[in-house]
C-alpha cells in the first residue's frame, strides 16, 4: 500500500467518522429535548401543585382567595427556591393576576385562552409561548374556593426554555468528549494498523537478489553486489522525474562533501558528474529515466566538493505513481574509490546488467 494511499483512507475515515458523530449528536439532542419537555412539565406541575395546596389549605378555612393577604410573597419565595422558575402567580377566570411573585405584576391581565380554558374545564394544561424570540412554558393548575363547585382560579407556574437548553448543552459537552477521545482513538488504531502495510518511502529499496536469496548469499550474490553490501555506508537519496535533488540523508557528507540542504531543491543528480563526461553521463541515465527503468550497480565518477574524485556505485528504482507516471527515483550510493579490486568487477557486471556501461572513462583512467 502506498503513502498517499494510506493517507486518503485515513482522511475519508476520519471525515466519516465527524459526519457520523454530528449526526449521533444531533439525535441525542432531539431525544434529549423531549425528554426534558416531558420532564420539565411534570416538574411545573408538581411545584404548581405545591402551591395549590397552600392556597386550600387558607380557603378551607373560609378565607376567599381574593381575601387572602401577603400570598405574593409565597409566590417571590417559590421563585427563589426554583432558579428556573421565572413567574408564579395565582389568577382568575378572566386571566387578572391576582398574586405575583413581582408585586406590580398584580391586576395585570393574562391574554392566553389556554389559561381560561383550563378554569372552566377544570383541567391541568401545560403549554409553550413564544416571546421575544424566547420559549417559555406555562403550567395552569385551576381550583375553586369552595370544593364541588365551578373553579374559579389558578395557579400558574413559568419557567423558561433555557433551563432545557442547559441540561442539553451540559449532556452533549459530555457526550462530545467521550466522542472526539473515540474518534481520536480509532483514527489512531487505524493509522497503526495501515503503517503495517506502508513500506518506508526511505527505506524501499528494489534490490530484490539480496532478499530473496540471502540464504545463499556468498554463491549467488555477483561481485558488484558483495561490494555494494560490504561498504559500510550508503548514501540514501531521492530525485524527481528532472532529477533534481528532493531528499538526500545526512551521509552525503562523507561521500561527497556536502550538507543535504545543498543538495536538497537545488542540485541534480548530474551535477556532480565530471565536467567533461557530464552530457554523456547525462543522456545515459535520461535514457533509463525514459523506460522508468531501475539503475543496478551503474558506476560513475563524481566530483567532491573538494575538488577530488569519488568513484560511487548507484542503485536507483524509479517511483511512479497510481497512473503510472514516472515522478522520480529514489536509491543508494557507495563510495569505492578506495577499493579497487571492485573497480574490474563493477564495470563488467554494470555492462552485463544495465546494457550500458561507463567502464571506458574507468579504464582510461
Amino acid at each position: 500500500m502506498k503513502q498517499n494511499t494510506k493517507n486518503k483512507i485515513i482522511i475519508i475515515f476520519a471525515a466519516a467518522l465527524v459526519f457520523t458523530n454530528v449526526l449521533n449528536l444531533l439525535f441525542i439532542s432531539s431525544i434529549l429535548k423531549k425528554d426534558y419537555n416531558a420532564g420539565l412539565h411534570s416538574e411545573l406541575l408538581l411545584v404548581g401543585d405545591n402551591l395549590k395546596t397552600q392556597l386550600q389549605r387558607i380557603t378551607s378555612l373560609g378565607l376567599a382567595t381574593q381575601d387572602i393577604e401577603g400570598f405574593s410573597q409565597q409566590c417571590m419565595e417559590l421563585v427563589r427556591k426554583n432558579e428556573h422558575l421565572k413567574e408564579a402567580m395565582i389568577v382568575d377566570r378572566q386571566g387578572t393576576i391576582v398574586f405575583h411573585n413581582i408585586f406590580s405584576n398584580k391586576g395585570k391581565t393574562l391574554e392566553y385562552s389556554r389559561i381560561r380554558e383550563s378554569i372552566q374545564t377544570g383541567m391541568k394544561d401545560v403549554f409553550s409561548v413564544s416571546e421575544d424570540n424566547q420559549l417559555y412554558y406555562y403550567a395552569v393548575l385551576p381550583y375553586g374556593d369552595n370544593p364541588g363547585y365551578s373553579n374559579e382560579y389558578a395557579v400558574v407556574i413559568c419557567s423558561s426554555s433555557d433551563v432545557i437548553n442547559t441540561r442539553i448543552l451540559s449532556v452533549i459537552k459530555n457526550c462530545a468528549l467521550i466522542i472526539i477521545l473515540i474518534s481520536v482513538i480509532s483514527t489512531a488504531i487505524l493509522f497503526a494498523v495501515l503503517s503495517f502495510f506502508v513500506v518506508d518511502s526511505k527505506q524501499s529499496i528494489d534490490c530484490p537478489k539480496k532478499n530473496d536469496e540471502s540464504g545463499n548469499e556468498d554463491i549467488s550474490q555477483s561481485p558488484t553486489e558483495k561490494a555494494h553490501s560490504n561498504f559500510g555506508i550508503e548514501w540514501i537519496w531521492e530525485v524527481d522525474m528532472n532529477g533534481l535533488y528532493t531528499y538526500s540523508s545526512p551521509e552525503v557528507q562523507n561521500l561527497l562533501g556536502y550538507k543535504p540542504l545543498e543538495l536538497v531543491g537545488k542540485k541534480h543528480f548530474y551535477d556532480l558528474f565530471l565536467a567533461h563526461e557530464r552530457e554523456t553521463m547525462k543522456v545515459i541515465a535520461f535514457e533509463r529515466f525514459a523506460e522508468k527503468l531501475p539503475f543496478e550497480d551503474f558506476l560513475n565518477a563524481n566530483m567532491h566538493k573538494n575538488g577530488q574524485i569519488v568513484w560511487l556505485m548507484t542503485r536507483g528504482t524509479p517511483i511512479i505513481d497510481e497512473e503510472g507516471c514516472l515522478i522520480g527515483y529514489r536509491g543508494t550510493d557507495v563510495n569505492i574509490s578506495e577499493r579497487k579490486e571492485y573497480i574490474p568487477a563493477v564495470v563488467q557486471a554494470d555492462t552485463d546488467c544495465t546494457g550500458f556501461s561507463n567502464g571506458a572513462d574507468l579504464k582510461e583512467r
